[in-house]
C-alpha cells in the first residue's frame, strides 16, 4: 500500500475530529487567492483553486488552464498545510493513536555538531578575513606590492589566476549567506555550507589549478562549471526561489551541468576507491600480521612488547583510518547533495511544464552537455606529424626544407596545439597513454593479474579520454626539436622574464642644439633615477642611434659632477664590474654595434642610502647626429633592464617640443628638410683639421634624377649596372616584417632598378637558398613561406658571387652571441633591422666595417648608401668618399690614404659637431681597410684607441666610463696595460638589486646560519642530546623520539586532522539522521 503524504496525514487527523471537509477546502481557496492577489496584484484574478488532497499540490486554473506561476506554486502548498496544521487545533478528539503523521518537524543538529562545525566554519573563516584585510592593506599602501602581484598574476596565466579567483571569492560568498542564515535564525546549515560548498570550491579550484598548470579546452570548460556552480549552491543553502519560468529553466539546467561534471569527476574517483581501501587493509594486516605478532611473540625481542603503545597506535591509527573513509566518501555525499538539489528543481520544472516535456527538456540539456564535453575533449595527434618533422631534420638544403614547411605550416593551429600537449604532458594531463599507473597500482595494491589490472588501465584510459594524452612520447625528442624548429619557439620556454623593476625615472630630459643651418644637432639625454627599494641597484639600456651618428659625451652625479673618460673597451668593461662589485660609483657606454651602444649606471641608491646625501642619481650622455628627412633621430630602446619608464622631455634649442619618440622636430628644422630637397650639387657644411677639409654632401645632390619624398632622398632611379643581392629573412618570426613590402614598394617605385642592374634574391633561416634573379615585382618573387630559425651571419658566411653591395633584411631582435664563421666580404653588406637592433660582437662589428658594411632600420637608407658607396664617385674638382651615408655621405679634399697615413695621428676634431661625424667615418674607414681579424691586432687597436682618445668619440674598441675618484682612475690606468684590454665581456645579467654589505650582524643571528645542502644541524631529543642529528629522524638510543617536521608540514597534518574529523562527524552525523527517518 502506498505511504500517505504528509498533506493527507494531516487532513484525515482534522476530519477526524470532526471539522467539516467544506470548510477545509473553502478556507484553503479563499486564503490562497488572499496570498495570490498580494504577490501578484496585476495578475487575472478570475482563476479557480484546485487542491489534490492526496499530495497538497495547489492549482490556480482559468478556463481548464493552469496558471500557476512557478515561483507561487511553494507558497500555495504552504499556505494549504498551514491551513490544515491551524484546524488541528480547533478539534476536540485527541488524534488516534494508530494514524501515522509525517509532520517534518526541522531537526536541529546535535549541540555537539552545532557548536563544532561553528567552530571550525567561523574559525576558517576569521582567519580567510584576517588574510583578507592584510592583503588589502598592503595592496592600497604599497606600490611595489601592487606590481609585485600583477607580475604574479601574469605569470601565473589566465586560467590558474581565475580558479585562484575562484577560491579567494568563495569564503566571501559563504560568510554572506552564514549570515543570511543566521537573520533567518537557521543555525544548522553551517556543516552543509561548509563542507559541501566552501570546502570543494576551495580545494577543488587549487588542486586543479597546479594540477592542471597548462590548460586544454576541457579544462576551461569545467573552470565555467565551476564558476556557475556557485550561484547553483548559493540558492540552494538560502532557500532563495526563482520567479520566473525562464529563470527556472536556467537553474535547472546549471544544477544538471554541475551534477554531470561531478557525476564525471566521481567516476574516475572511484578507480582510486579500491586503491584506498585496499592500501587500509595491507596497513592494518601488515600491522597486526607483521609487527603486533612477530613482537608479541617473538623470543627474541620481548622487552620491545608494549600494550598500551599498541593501543596509542590503534587509536590515532583508527582515526586516521576514519578521516580517511570519509575523505574517500566526500566526493560520493557531494554528488549525492548534487543529485537531491537537482530532483528538487526538475519536480518544480515539472510543475510548471508537464512531466514528459520537462523530462525531453532536461535530455536536451544533458545531450548538449555530453556534445559539449566530447567536442572540447579532442586532442590534435601529433603522430601524423612526426614523420615529416623527422624528415625536416635530416635534409641539409633550403630548398629540401622549404618544401616540407609548405606542408606542414597549413596545419599550423593543429600542430601547435599537438605539441604544446606533448610538451606539457605533465601540466596539461593526468598522464599519458603509455602510462601504466592504474595497471601497476592495482597489481601492486589489489594482487590484480597482469590481465585484470590491463582491463581496469584500459577502462579508466578510455574513460578519462580528455585528461589522458593520446599520443605517444617515444619519438617525441627528435619531434620537439623539429617543431620548435619550424615555428621558431622553444617549447622549453627559453624566453627570461623580464624580472621586476625597482628604479623610478623620475624624468627623461632630451635636448637638441642644433649647428650648420640646422644640418647636424648634439642632442643630450639626461636621467634623473630614484630608488623604490631598499638595495642598491643598476640600470641597464641597450638602445640604437641613427646612422652615422657618434657619442661623444657621458657624465655621472647628483649634479652630474662626473665626466667620462675614453678607455679600451675591455679595460673600462672589467673596470666597472670590479667597481660595482667594491660598490662604488661607476657609469660606463659602450658601443655594441655600428649603431648599437649600451649604458650601465651603478649605484642608484637605496632609498636609505646617505651616499649621495639624499639627492637623486643622474647619469647624462651625448651624441652628434646629421639631419634625416623625419627629424634628428632619437635613441632607440630595445631593453631597459631595472627602470619604469616616467616622464619625457623634449627640448629644441631650449625650447619644449613635442615629439613621437623617435624624432626631434619643429618649424625650423622642417624648413630645413624641405630646402634640403631642393639643393643639388652644393656641398652644404665642411670641417677643417690637419691638413685637410671634410665636406657633408646630400646625396640627392650627388646624382641627376634621384627622388626626394616623404621618407627622404632615394637613389634608386640612378642605380646602373649594378649587380646587387636582397636577402630576406624568412624564419618564422619574421612573418610580420614590414620591410619586405618596403622593399617591394622601393622596386616598384623604380622600375629601372631591374630594368638596368641585376637583382638577385636570396630567402635565409639558418640555411640560405639560391639565389633567384628578378625582372618584376609580381607576388611570386616574393611570397616566402616563414619557416625555421634566423642565422644571418651564417647566412651571410654562405652567400657566394660578387656583388657591389648585399642588402640583408631582418627583424631578428636576438643578439648573435657565438661565432664561428666570418662575414667578412669584399663588398659592402648592409643590414637593415626593422626598429629595434640587438648588440653584436665585436668580431661581427669589425667584420661588417671591414667589408664597408652598415646598419639601417629603412630600406631607402640602404640603398643609398650602396649606389652611393659602389659609385666611389668623386664630387667637386677631385674630392674623395671617405663614407657613405642614408642621407649624406662624406668627403675630404686630399686623398684618403693620406688621411689614413701621415695626419692620422695629427687629426683633431676638437668641439666641432661636423668634425665628430667626420672623425667617426675616419675609424670606420680605417677599419675597412685593415686585412686580417682585427681583435687580434692589439698595435692597429691601439691606433684607432689614440683616435678616438684625441677626438672624443666612442667606437667599438672604445668606451666611455665615468670614474669618482682616483683609485678607481689607477685600475683603470692598471687594467688597460693588460693584452686583453680590447676584449669585451659577455653581455651583463638583467641589471637589478645590489645587496648591500652585513653591517654589524649578531654572530648569533640567523643571518649567519646559511643553511647549505649537505650541512649538519646540532639538536635536542631523547639520547642524541648535542649529537648530530638528521632532520626527520627519531633518536632511538634514549627514551624521546624526536620526528622533525617543517613548518608547512605542520600547517597541512593541522588542517588535514581539523578538516577530516569535522567532516567525519558531519558524514556521521548526516547517516544517523538519515537512519532516523526510516
Amino acid at each position: 500500500m502506498a505511504q500517505k503524504s504528509e498533506f493527507a496525514s494531516l487532513s484525515d487527523i482534522v476530519l477526524s475530529q470532526g471539522i467539516p471537509h467544506s470548510e477545509i477546502i473553502s478556507e484553503i481557496h479563499d486564503r490562497v487567492l488572499v496570498e495570490y492577489k498580494r504577490l501578484y496584484p496585476d495578475e487575472i484574478k478570475t482563476v479557480e483553486v484546485l487542491v489534490n488532497e492526496k499530495t497538497g499540490e495547489v492549482r490556480l486554473m482559468r478556463d481548464k488552464e493552469d496558471v500557476t506561476p512557478a515561483s507561487f506554486i511553494s507558497t500555495a502548498e504552504r499556505v494549504a498545510r498551514e491551513v490544515v496544521i491551524e484546524k488541528l487545533g480547533t478539534g476536540k478528539e485527541k488524534v488516534p493513536e494508530s494514524v501515522e503523521t509525517e509532520i517534518e518537524v526541522p531537526k536541529k543538529e546535535s549541540g555537539l555538531g552545532k557548536w563544532l562545525f561553528g567552530i571550525i566554519f567561523w574559525g576558517y573563516n576569521f582567519l580567510y578575513i584576517f588574510i583578507l584585510f592584510i592583503f588589502i592593506a598592503n595592496f592600497l599602501i604599497n606600490k611595489n606590492y601592487r606590481e609585485d602581484f600583477f607580475e604574479i598574476i601574469k605569470n601565473l596565466g589566465i586560467h590558474r589566476a581565475l580558479f585562484i579567483g575562484i577560491a579567494g571569492i568563495v569564503p566571501l560568498i559563504t560568510i554572506f549567506t552564514a549570515v543570511k542564515l543566521l537573520s533567518k535564525k537557521t543555525f544548522d546549515k553551517l556543516g552543509t555550507l561548509f563542507f559541501l560548498f566552501e570546502v570543494p570550491l576551495v580545494v577543488l579550484p587549487l588542486f586543479l589549478s597546479n594540477m592542471f598548470q597548462n590548460p586544454t579546452p576541457i579544462i576551461w570548460f569545467f573552470l565555467a562549471i565551476f564558476i556557475f556552480s556557485i550561484p547553483v549552491f548559493f540558492l540552494h543553502i538560502l532557500d532563495i526561489q526563482v520567479e520566473t519560468k525562464q529563470a527556472l529553466v536556467g537553474v535547472t539546467f546549471l544544477r544538471e551541468a554541475t551534477l554531470l561534471s561531478v557525476g564525471y569527476a566521481v567516476i574516475l574517483f572511484s578507480f582510486a576507491v579500491p586503491l584506498i581501501l585496499g592500501g587500509i587493509v595491507r596497513m592494518i594486516s601488515d600491522y597486526f600480521l607483521n609487527d603486533v605478532f612477530r613482537i608479541s611473540t617473538s623470543y627474541y625481542y620481548p622487552h620491545y612488547f608494549n600494550p598500551f603503545e599498541i593501543l596509542i597506535t590503534i587509536f590515532f591509527g583508527g582515526l586516521f583510518i576514519l578521516i580517511l573513509l570519509s575523505l574517500t566518501l566526500g566526493p560520493y555525499i557531494l554528488f549525492l547533495s548534487l543529485l537531491k538539489i537537482f530532483l528538487k528543481s526538475r519536480e518544480k520544472l515539472s510543475k510548471v511544464v508537464a512531466s514528459e516535456k520537462a523530462d525531453k527538456i532536461l535530455a536536451g540539456f544533458a545531450a548538449l552537455w555530453f556534445i559539449v564535453f566530447l567536442g572540447l575533449s579532442y586532442q590534435p595527434n601529433a603522430d601524423k606529424y612526426i614523420e615529416k618533422l623527422e624528415r625536416l631534420s635530416e635534409v641539409k638544403t633550403f630548398e629540401d626544407k622549404e618544401e616540407i614547411a609548405r606542408q606542414l605550416l597549413p596545419e599550423e593551429t593543429k600542430i601547435k596545439r599537438a605539441f604544446d600537449d606533448l610538451k606539457n604532458v605533465r601540466s596539461r594531463y593526468l598522464m599519458a597513454r603509455s602510462d601504466d599507473y592504474v595497471k601497476d597500482a592495482y597489481t601492486e595494491i589489489l594482487n590484480f593479474s597482469d590481465i585484470s589490472a590491463e582491463l581496469v588501465q584500459q577502462s579508466f584510459v578510455a574513460l578519462a579520454y580528455p585528461f589522458v594524452y593520446q599520443g605517444s612520447l617515444d619519438r617525441s625528442q627528435i619531434a620537439l626539436k623539429s617543431f620548435e624548429y619550424l615555428f621558431g619557439r622553444d617549447l622549453y620556454g627559453s624566453s627570461q622574464a623580464t624580472g621586476v623593476k625597482n628604479v623610478n625615472l623620475v624624468e627623461r630630459e632630451i635636448s637638441a642644439k642644433t649647428d650648420y643651418e640646422g644640418l647636424i644637432a648634439t642632442v643630450t639625454v639626461t636621467e634623473e633615477y630614484q630608488n623604490s627599494t631598499f638595495q642598491d641597484q643598476e640600470v641597464i639600456y641597450e638602445f640604437s642611434l641613427p646612422a652615422d651618428s657618434v657619442v661623444i659625451d657621458l657624465k655621472l652625479g647628483p649634479e652630474l659632477e662626473f665626466p667620462g673618460i675614453i678607455a679600451p673597451k675591455g679595460a673600462a668593461a672589467r673596470t666597472y664590474q670590479q667597481e660595482v662589485t667594491r660598490r662604488r660609483d661607476p657609469a660606463l657606454l659602450e658601443e655594441t654595434g655600428p649603431s648599437q651602444y649600451r649604458l650601465r649606471v651603478f649605484p642608484v641608491p637605496a632609498k636609505n642610502s646617505n651616499v649621495i646625501l639624499g639627492k637623486n642619481q643622474k647619469v647624462q650622455f651625448s651624441y652628434v647626429t646629421p639631419i634625416t628627412f623625419k627629424g634628428f633621430g632619437l635613441p632607440v630602446y630595445s631593453k631597459e633592464q631595472n627602470i619604469k619608464t616616467g616622464k619625457i622631455r623634449y627640448l629644441v634649442e631650449g625650447q619644449d617640443v613635442t615629439s613621437d619618440g623617435a624624432y626631434l622636430t619643429n618649424d625650423s628644422i622642417s624648413d630645413t628638410i624641405q630646402s634640403l630637397c631642393s639643393r643639388k650639387n652644393s656641398i652644404l657644411a665642411n670641417a677643417k683639421f690637419a691638413s685637410a677639409s671634410a665636406y657633408l654632401i646630400p646625396n640627392i645632390a650627388l646624382v641627376d634624377g634621384s627622388d626626394c619624398g616623404k621618407d627622404g632622398a632615394s637613389l634608386a632611379k640612378t642605380a646602373k649596372n649594378l649587380r646587387i643581392a636582397l636577402i630576406f629573412d624568412v624564419s618564422y618570426t619574421n612573418k610580420n616584417n614590414k620591410l619586405i613590402d618596403q622593399t617591394k614598394d622601393l622596386i616598384k617605385n623604380n622600375s629601372s632598378l631591374l630594368s638596368e642592374n641585376t637583382v638577385e634574391v636570396y630567402k635565409f633561416n639558418d640555411l640560405l637558398s639560391e639565389g633567384k634573379i628578378i625582372k618584376d615585382t609580381s607576388d611570386d618573387n616574393f611570397d616566402f613561406d616563414f619557416f625555421g630559425v634566423s642565422d644571418w651571419v651564417k647566412a651571410v658566411h654562405d652567400l657566394d658571387g660578387t656583388y657591389d653591395f648585399a642588402i640583408l633584411i631582418t627583424n631578428e631582435d636576438q643578439p648573435p652571441l657565438k661565432q664561428t664563421t666570418s662575414i667578412k666580404k669584399d663588398f659592402p653588406v648592409y643590414l637593415v633591422h626593422e626598429n629595434e637592433i640587438p648588440p653584436y660582437t665585436t668580431t661581427i662589428t669589425g667584420e661588417l666595417f671591414q667589408g664597408g658594411g652598415n646598419i639601417f632600420t629603412d630600406m631607402t637608407g640602404a640603398f643609398n648608401a650602396g649606389v652611393v658607396g659602389s659609385m666611389a664617385k668623386n664630387h667637386s674638382g677631385g674630392n674623395e668618399l671617405i663614407m657613405p651615408g642614408p642621407t649624406f655621405s662624406y668627403y675630404s679634399d686630399v686623398s684618403v690614404d693620406q688621411l689614413m697615413g701621415v695626419d692620422w695621428l695629427n687629426i683633431n676634431s676638437g668641439v666641432d659637431s661636423l668634425s665628430k661625424i667626420i672623425a667617426k667615418k675616419l675609424v670606420d674607414r680605417k677599419m675597412k681597410g685593415q686585412p686580417g681579424a682585427l681583435d687580434s691586432q692589439i698595435g692597429f687597436l691601439d691606433t684607432l684607441h689614440k683616435f678616438a682618445l684625441a677626438n672624443t668619440v666612442v667606437t667599438p674598441y672604445s668606451s666611455l666610463i665615468a670614474l669618482v675618484n682616483e683609485r678607481q682612475l689607477q685600475n683603470l690606468q692598471q687594467q688597460a696595460q693588460n693584452m686583453d684590454r680590447y676584449k669585451e665581456l659577455a653581455s651583463p645579467a638583467t641589471g637589478g638589486t645590489i645587496r648591500n654589505p652585513a653591517i654589524g650582524v649578531s654572530p648569533f643571528g640567523m643571518e649567519t646560519l646559511d643553511l647549505v645542502p649537505g650541512a649538519q644541524m646540532r639538536g635536542v631529543g631523547g639520547g642524541m642530546f648535542g649529537a648530530i642529528a638528521q632532520p626527520g629522524m627519531a633518536a632511538f638510543d634514549g627514551g624521546g623520539g624526536g620526528f622533525g617536521f617543517s613548518g608547512f608540514s605542520l600547517i597541512i597534518l593541522a588542517n588535514v586532522i581539523i578538516l577530516g574529523g569535522g567532516l567525519t562527524i558531519f558524514i556521521f552525523l548526516k547517516i544517523k539522521k538519515s537512519f532516523k527517518r526510516k
